[in-house]
């Protein structure tokens, strides 16, 4: 019998990809629902604390896959680019 490994990296690495997918994810569900995606809402819907969201928004809007809306009040919206 054969078996073979394919390493996936770093395993914060994939750690944090799983969870950027899951954000974004989420943000396009929360726009198809006609709301608001915020870090509050994002982590409600994702069960991932809001200070990790906060932390893989940052990644993505640096990547360019997400950007930043203009804030309403005191919540601070987000978008996929």
């Amino acid at each position: 019998m054969l078996i073979l490994y394919r390493s996936l990296g770093n395993a914060d690495d994939v750690r944090e990809d799983t969870r950027a997918f899951e954000i974004i994810k989420a943000i396009n569900n929360i726009k198809a629902l006609g709301e608001i995606a915020t870090t509050r809402r994002i982590s409600n819907m994702t069960d991932i604390k809001e200070s990790n969201v906060s932390f893989v928004l940052g990644d993505l809007i640096m990547n360019g896959k997400v950007r930043k809306l203009p804030k309403q009040g005191r919540e601070q919206p987000y978008d996929i680019v």
